[in-house]
């Protein structure tokens, strides 16, 4: 065991002052009898970042202030507690290994270990709960709209690695299984067998086709690519903004695009192999759609399914003006997107502004002396993640009542958190709305206990959401009425000192296309949207009404990760323990026993105030 970051005194400290507390969660759980829970699926959904002041602002805007969210008909919750083994603040990695494993661990690096050190996960198993859940014969998957291996919210359940930034390691970890197992000594240049590796995940969706290809791969272009005839020795997808900046600074086009493809250094294409280990490859929305109607048709069809829709993340994490530049702007060719696919045209346009967050736009795009090479038809429109959670539960529901074994599936809206790291207000609302979108679909699979009704051996569902922090700590500021609806939101002055010749900082404040020239957002209409009085100002009649909806623009305090104000909501099978076990204190760590008591029905203890053990 390593040395604890704890000084003796102080760590007699810390045990004296929580010890009251962790006895006294243990006589609770004591009363709760493993008998007493509900055997079932359990889908654990992290929308990444997300903290109460971003569902705040995703209610305001997408269903007004009045209104509700998905994510409030969630009937339980409690208050997320996510502090890391040495700092106050989650990290994206650190939170992960947690949430997979159940004991807190070092912040920096911990990446399905703690801190490269391999550990023990709570239950005693020496892996996490993804990994053991697999290796028993559980159904288990993955989806992400970020890199599904390189993110850790995903990544961490599968690949364990000494530090985070091993994104091709850990996508063959997805694959061949990690080290120590099935002779792999851990080398990242190592040849293990894929096909003879630890049990693996049925279903692996999301971003990060890069680190599954090598470095000098050819461009798959304009080719059109299908089920039958996957081209899985070309890559699809790069880097648009990438590439573009790399065209504007003198690269050639096609230099460019090859530079920001794929990355491996191995020289393995991972695709073929995850192919001839069973697995069918979709890279895009043709592909995915020709295998949902495969599915639809065929109800006993389930097989094993890699599908990656961009070179890295799936979104385009850049603030709106880097985005703006590198030309990912709509034109009139440019699919309405998914999360405003109810909406009539013109409302779901003035909803999502002009920029294009995920994947490409329709046609030429990008700067003006490579039109041809910046055609990029199999990247304009990738499935959301809400479609991807759909035939990820699909599958997994039909591979549960085979095995009839509970499945286990993570889910990642990664787009919620990168986004916000780099204030871009409008992506961070639509990420916000694509992930209520994920606990609708969810929501509706719990109820129905099965993705299109029940059937024979169908198990309850746990769905249960938790962010590691929050991204951004993004907050909404009233924008009061002006004549000028379309008056830019301009900024706010900060860092008042009240000292003599202080200098006052401006905060530009975030409206629907970018900072401080852009008109603000407006929310959706509220209970009063018909009784509104005018705003206070000259000519106002008495009687009058406005009706108008209320606009807001966003603050960013900082770009960074902080400890914010999360809540955890659940629904289904024992999801009544968040306030009844968990109402006082829902720590990271038991977002792990959650998870585990309802896929095998055994409570574990408390891991509060516990370091990981070691695995040797």
């Amino acid at each position: 065991m390593r040395n604890l970051f704890l000084s003796a005194t102080a760590a007699v400290l810390v045990t004296t002052a929580a010890g009251v507390d962790v006895q006294a969660d243990e006589r609770s759980n004591r009363d709760l009898r493993d008998n007493e829970l509900e055997v079932g699926n359990v889908v654990f959904f992290h929308p990444d970042g997300s903290a109460l002041q971003q569902w705040n602002a995703a209610r305001m805007y997408w269903e007004g202030p009045d209104g509700f969210l998905q994510w409030d008909r969630m009937p339980w919750m409690a208050i997320y507690r996510g502090h890391m083994a040495d700092r106050l603040t989650g990290t994206s990695n650190g939170g992960a290994t947690t949430h997979a494993f159940g004991y807190k661990v070092i912040g920096p690096n911990s990446y399905g270990t703690d801190s490269g050190r391999s550990i023990l996960s709570l239950s005693g198993y020496p892996g996490s709960i993804s990994r053991e859940a697999a290796n028993a014969g559980h159904p288990t998957g993955l989806v992400n709209d970020g890199d599904i291996a390189g993110e850790p919210g995903t990544g961490a359940f599968f690949a364990e690695t000494a530090t985070r930034g091993e994104p091709a390691f850990q996508s063959l970890q997805l694959l061949g299984g990690r080290p120590g197992f099935n002779g792999f000594d851990g080398d990242p240049e190592a040849d293990p067998d894929i096909t003879d590796g630890e049990a693996d995940p049925v279903v692996i969706l999301g971003g990060g086709e890069r680190f599954f290809l090598s470095e000098g791969t050819p461009y798959c272009g304009r080719s059109r690519l299908s089920l039958r005839r996957p081209r899985l020795n070309c890559f699809v997808h790069f880097d648009a903004i990438g590439a573009a900046e790399d065209v504007r600074d003198g690269m050639a086009p096609e230099q460019a695009i090859l530079e920001n493809g794929p990355a491996r250094t191995d020289g393995r294409n991972l695709l073929e192999e995850a192919a001839a280990d069973g697995y069918v490859i979709i890279r895009t929305r043709q592909q995915y759609k020709r295998l949902m109607r495969d599915l639809r048709n065929d109800p006993n069809y389930a097989p094993k399914v890699l599908g990656v829709f961009a070179a890295d993340d799936i979104f385009n994490d850049q603030p709106e003006e880097r985005v703006r530049a590198a030309g990912l702007v709509r034109n009139p060719e440019t699919p309405i997107p998914d999360e405003v696919r109810r909406l009539p045209d013109d409302l779901a346009l003035d909803k999502i502004g002009d920029l294009v967050i995920w994947g490409t736009p329709a046609g030429t795009w990008g700067p003006e002396a490579a039109p041809e090479a910046f055609r990029t038809p199999n990247s304009v429109n990738p499935p959301s993640v809400r479609e991807l959670t759909r035939m990820a539960s699909l599958i997994l529901d039909r591979r549960s009542r085979m095995a009839d074994r509970p499945f286990h599936l993570v889910v990642e809206v990664e787009s919620t958190d990168n986004l916000p790291n780099n204030t871009n207000a409008i992506g961070t609302l639509r990420a916000l709305k694509r992930s209520d979108d994920v606990i609708r679909e969810l929501r509706q699979l719990e109820a129905r206990r099965g993705l299109f009704g029940a059937g024979i051996g169908a198990f309850p569902t746990l769905l249960l959401t938790a962010a590691d922090s929050d991204g951004g700590a993004m907050q909404v500021l009233a924008v009061n009425r002006v004549e000028n609806e379309d008056a830019p939101v301009g900024s706010v002055s900060v860092n008042r000192t009240e000292l003599p010749d202080e200098e006052v900082l401006p905060n530009l404040l975030d409206g629907l296309g970018g900072r401080e020239v852009f008109p603000p957002f407006r929310a959706e209409p509220d209970a009063l949207f018909q009784f509104r009085p005018l705003a206070n100002g000259a000519g106002e009649t008495e009687g009058a009404i406005s009706v108008e909806r209320l606009r807001f623009a966003v603050s960013w305090p900082s770009g960074a990760d902080v400890a914010g104000g999360i809540i955890s909501r659940a629904q289904g099978a024992n999801a009544s323990l968040l306030q009844s076990m968990f109402s006082g204190r829902f720590d990271n760590t038991d977002a792990y026993r959650m998870q585990y008591a309802t896929l095998f029905g055994r409570m574990p203890r408390r891991a509060i105030g516990d370091l990981a053990p070691d695995r040797n």
